[in-house]
């Protein structure tokens, strides 16, 4: 437990113990640990604080505050992992394999708060942990619909999409939305094409079969064919219901038509940071040394069989090596 600032004999509801007010220093034998230091400011006018030193720690230990004491880590900013193999996370104290390798333990981590904004990262079923960018959950308490698949690679033209995803036994509404909802409320404004299919279709849908929305409102004509889809980039969703209720609703799957609006990896880039200008709904990225770089927490899951994911930088982030 560490031990709060000033003399050892101030109580908690003193003002000051004699010369000394509590919470300060004149002199290190002021501070309740032989970790700490008293000190105070250049003028001297003042009274000084209590404060870790780290070069009175011994090995293996390290000041987890500046008012705090000597404390056993893992690693840390001043203690380095045991093996070469792994890599160190500051902020957590912890040491976890290089390679991802989560089959022992099962704990992944992504090394860095930033990158833990707009990715998370889990241990997959081969034991590898493994980086997913965020998505909203438009639903938090409906079950989901998977396996949705938009054709790949994406057409030049919107008349030759195609979708598919796994049977729910229900009716379904197929929509593709113009930007990524970030609520279930906003999927009727958002939506600018829809395809209401029945339990009897197939898990699919062709661009075709679906009709132009508009602000919410499907075409009065059930035969009418959908305006073509500008190029650019596109959300498609999949919502299964029953009876007039929502049953499940997939993540939003991110499409192109034609060019992509969204920077790619290896793509140049001006703002350093996570994801800096790098940001993307299809792939977890930071802009690092001027080019857009995919986040990474192990070799094969999110690398490529030849691919590296390197040694974390200096605010804890991994990328896979370009």
């Amino acid at each position: 437990m560490l031990l709060l600032l000033g003399s050892a004999s101030c109580g908690d509801d003193d003002a000051s113990c004699g010369s000394v007010v509590c919470g300060s220093c004149e002199s290190d034998e002021d501070c309740p640990s032989s970790d700490q230091l008293c000190t105070k400011d250049p003028d001297g006018e003042e009274p000084g604080s209590c404060e870790c030193e780290q070069s009175r720690c011994e090995p293996g230990f390290e000041c987890l505050r500046p008012n705090g004491q000597c404390v056993r880590v893992q690693c840390g900013r001043h203690v380095p992992c045991e093996s070469d193999l792994d890599f160190c996370v500051v902020e957590e104290h912890r040491c976890f394999p290089l390679d991802g390798d989560c089959r022992s333990g099962g704990v992944c981590s992504l090394g860095s708060a930033d990158a833990a904004t707009i990715a998370s990262v889990a241990c997959n079923a081969r034991g590898l942990c493994e980086v997913q960018r965020r998505t909203p959950n438009l639903a938090p308490r409906t079950p989901a619909v998977n396996g949705v698949q938009v054709q790949d690679p994406p057409p030049s033209v919107s008349s030759d999409l195609e979708f598919s995803w796994d049977a729910t036994g229900t009716a379904v509404i197929a929509l593709i939305l113009k930007r990524q909802s970030t609520r279930a409320a906003d999927l009727s404004n958002d939506a600018i094409w829809g395809a209401a299919l029945s339990e009897k279709h197939e898990a699919s849908v062709a661009f075709n079969e679906g009709h132009t929305v508009q602000q919410g409102h499907w075409p009065a004509d059930s035969k009418a064919k959908p305006a073509p889809l500008e190029p650019g980039g596109y959300y498609f969703l999949v919502q299964a219901v029953s009876h007039g209720e929502l049953r499940a609703i997939s993540a939003p799957v991110p499409f192109i038509v034609g060019e992509s609006p969204w920077k790619t990896v290896g793509d140049a880039c001006e703002s350093p940071g996570v994801p800096g200008d790098c940001d993307s709904p299809t792939f977890a990225g930071a802009c690092l040394d001027g080019f857009c770089q995919r986040l990474c927490a192990s070799n094969l899951a999110d690398c490529g069989a030849a691919g590296e994911c390197l040694q974390p930088d200096a605010a804890g982030v991994r990328v896979c090596a370009l």
